[in-house]
């Protein structure tokens, strides 16, 4: 069964590759065009003890638990972090009544109930995740950072980034858990999104997911270096087509996680670009010593 479903996603997987590849191929050339001029620019400097330079994966929706993806469970959650993993990808979605849940999206079933209904907060917590895993919701994921104390979550909004920053926020404080917000990574789309959460909170670690498709990579490098951006997020598929916008990047020490990858030998070509870490479904730490 596990087998089958591997193959089953994996299959579908690369059939979205291939058609995102192509895609990508055509648009290279504006991306490379020179739309700012970074070489004034200083690199970032790291120390060794940021989450980005100690961390190599990211744990993609919680990680895979039994062969099921994107549950965003608690024993996901629980599984991921005893394989050693501390930076898990944590999708962030309203339910009818505004209540944050962890959930990848409403459209997606996990057996939970009619789909693609968006369900109350009630509903949600009230049903097991294919009818067997706990589902959280904000609290649950505050509280388990409070628990696990060296966990980084990268936090993805579904909707409405600055409005779910803020509820964020808040329940933290009001939960007494302000702390955990200095190991929230605010992983956002657009630069806009960043301008706005930044007035939010002065959250310590930003970075920017997906880039490459819409992007520019003279201008993302130029946006990254005068946020302090240090990390983006990078698919595995922009990559292949484009690897000399992902060197942009790292020349100027701007981490980059390629999306998703669960391949050891696709990630070694990788780390030869200078990629220094993948968001995963299954992956884990001890997984990137493996990697020459």
């Amino acid at each position: 069964m596990f087998g089958s479903i591997l193959k089953s996603n994996g299959i579908a997987r690369r059939v979205n590759y291939v058609r995102n590849y192509l895609s990508h191929e055509r648009i290279i050339k504006r991306l490379h065009k020179m739309e700012a001029d970074i070489s004034s620019l200083p690199a970032f400097v790291s120390d060794g003890s940021e989450y980005f330079t100690k961390y190599h994966f990211i744990s993609h929706n919680g990680g895979i638990i039994q062969g099921r993806l994107h549950s965003g469970s608690l024993e996901a959650w629980e599984l991921s972090y005893n394989r050693g993993n501390r930076i898990i990808d944590a999708d962030l979605e309203f339910t009818s009544d505004n209540k944050i849940v962890l959930r990848h999206g409403w459209a997606e079933n996990l057996e939970q109930g009619q789909e693609p209904n968006i369900m109350t907060h009630k509903d949600f917590k009230n049903s097991l995740i294919f009818r067997k895993y706990h589902p959280l919701d904000l609290d649950d994921m505050i509280n388990f950072m409070l628990t696990h104390e060296d966990l980084y979550i990268a936090v993805d909004s579904k909707r409405d980034a600055a409005k779910t920053f803020d509820l964020l926020v808040k329940t933290a404080k009001n939960l007494n858990a302000e702390s955990i917000l200095d190991r929230i990574i605010v992983s956002l789309y657009n630069f806009e999104d960043v301008v706005s959460v930044k007035k939010i909170y002065q959250f310590k670690n930003f970075a920017l997911r997906q880039c490459g498709w819409q992007h520019n990579w003279y201008k993302l490098a130029e946006f990254c270096l005068k946020n302090n951006i240090r990390v983006v997020n990078i698919f595995d598929f922009v990559i292949d087509s484009d690897p000399e916008g992902v060197k942009i990047l790292t020349s100027k020490n701007i981490h980059v996680f390629a999306a998703v990858v669960n391949n050891l030998s696709q990630l070694e070509k990788y780390k030869s670009l200078g990629i220094t870490g993948a968001v995963s479904d299954f992956l884990s730490e001890s997984d990137w010593s493996l990697i020459k």
